[in-house]
């Protein structure tokens, strides 16, 4: 069981490491980018992949 204590140290540290994004996808006309998203094993990771490869075409990494 997690103690109120470490779900304050998890919460200190996720907000010093990490930056949060928000994503919104319309569902009604973005249904096929929906399924596409989440037929990847892991969205942050495809997310992450598409803007590191479009940086190093930008040569910007």
């Amino acid at each position: 069981m997690v103690t109120e204590a470490q779900l304050k140290a998890n919460k200190k540290y996720n907000e010093k490491i990490y930056r949060d994004y928000k994503l919104r996808v319309r569902k009604d006309n973005q249904s096929k980018m929906i399924e596409w998203l989440n037929s990847k094993k892991s969205i942050n990771s495809y997310i992450i992949g598409l803007i590191e490869k479009d940086m190093k075409k930008q040569k910007a990494l």
